[in-house]
């Protein structure tokens, strides 16, 4: 493994520019403070414009859809039933705009121009369906790149999203697709509170591609580590895909006051340098990470910097973490069992993906 990288960070004026609004959890403080962090620590990134995938975006989402969202070019709007999607005057133009420097961080990846990447993003993406928005996602960013991927070359793709809310909207957009596999972590009965059953494992004929992860409160770095062990990295073997997107929202955090799992910095490190080798080994390193969800400025700011260093096979860096809080977890192993008999079904040693 080398010691090195060429790892792209990229964003965009546009993904600052997109402001919904007093009291919103989702707001530009979050990637000023991460922008500020990567400065700090000596990284440089980059906000040039880029050309917009709209064939990529028109592929992914319906027309219905993306006809709807025109209408909120310009405007202050909430897009959602559930008001929580709101519109500002440049929001739509940050969302295509997003999309489209995922888009590009994808294909300089797989054209060899660079090893690795970052998303730096705004507004997320994974709970935005082909239909509609929802939960401050207007366009889905990881699920454009895969079609945007499709396109150069990738002809199988793997998700890892480690948000602590399900990311429905991916799961939604790529469900019975045998070239995708997601895998995703989140914490039970959290929004969106319907979907990332255990149980669903994908449509024919694409059944065991949806891995949903689905967690009790007060799970911490050794549940991931276990899980990430005994069922990811095994999955992601298998798979041996030809790229691996990150959906890397951090508010599984324990400074993050939206969940009730305790992960720190290291433990996001941990997980990202795995991906990162089983990538090493089967596809030349490729990774790209999209920043997802995370509202708790510090948990942000450490977590990224860990995602980058892991990103560039740099150490971990040294940041003071507390100790997690005491939680009764109940019905882990439980879960563990569920997922190790599925893994087997699925992805035993004579069902490795062609």
């Amino acid at each position: 493994m080398k010691n090195t990288y060429r790892v792209a960070l990229a964003t965009h004026p546009l993904c600052l520019a997109h402001d919904p609004g007093i009291g919103q959890p989702e707001n530009p403080f979050r990637l000023q403070a991460i922008l500020h962090a990567l400065s700090s620590s000596g990284y440089t990134y980059e906000q040039s414009d880029v050309a917009l995938a709209l064939d990529s975006i028109q592929q992914t989402h319906s027309a219905t859809y993306l006809r709807r969202i025109e209408k909120a070019r310009g405007k202050n709007m909430v897009l959602d039933a559930l008001k929580e999607t709101y519109t500002s005057a440049p929001s739509i133009d940050a969302a295509y705009m997003a999309a489209s420097i995922g888009c590009s961080v994808v294909e300089r990846v797989l054209k060899g121009e660079i090893d690795r990447g970052f998303a730096l993003l705004r507004p997320p993406g994974h709970h935005a369906c082909v239909h509609k928005a929802m939960g401050y996602c207007i366009i889905n960013n990881v699920a454009v790149a895969i079609t945007h991927a499709k396109k150069h070359g990738a002809k199988k793709i793997a998700i890892l999203d480690f948000d602590v809310h399900h990311g429905n909207g991916t799961q939604d957009i790529i469900n019975g697709d045998p070239a995708c596999l997601h895998i995703d972590f989140h914490q039970k009965e959290l929004f969106p509170e319907y979907g990332g059953s255990i149980e669903d494992v994908g449509g024919a004929p694409a059944k065991g591609h949806l891995v949903n992860i689905e967690l009790p409160a007060g799970c911490a770095g050794t549940e991931y580590a276990r899980l990430m062990k005994e069922i990811v990295v095994p999955t992601l073997e298998s798979f041996q895909p030809d790229i691996i997107l990150v959906s890397a929202g951090y508010d599984a955090h324990e400074y993050d006051g939206l969940s009730a799992i305790q992960l720190s910095h290291i433990d996001y490190y941990n997980m990202v340098s795995d991906v990162c080798r089983v990538a090493q080994t089967y596809c030349n390193g490729r990774v790209v990470c999209f920043l997802e969800g995370g509202y708790s400025v510090a948990a942000l700011q450490s977590s990224v910097l860990a995602t980058v260093a892991a990103l560039c096979g740099k150490k971990c860096p040294n940041i003071p973490k507390y100790p997690p809080r005491s939680y009764k977890i109940v019905g882990f192993e439980k879960i563990m069992q569920k997922l190790k008999k599925q893994k087997e079904l699925y992805w035993g040693k004579k069902k490795r993906a062609k």
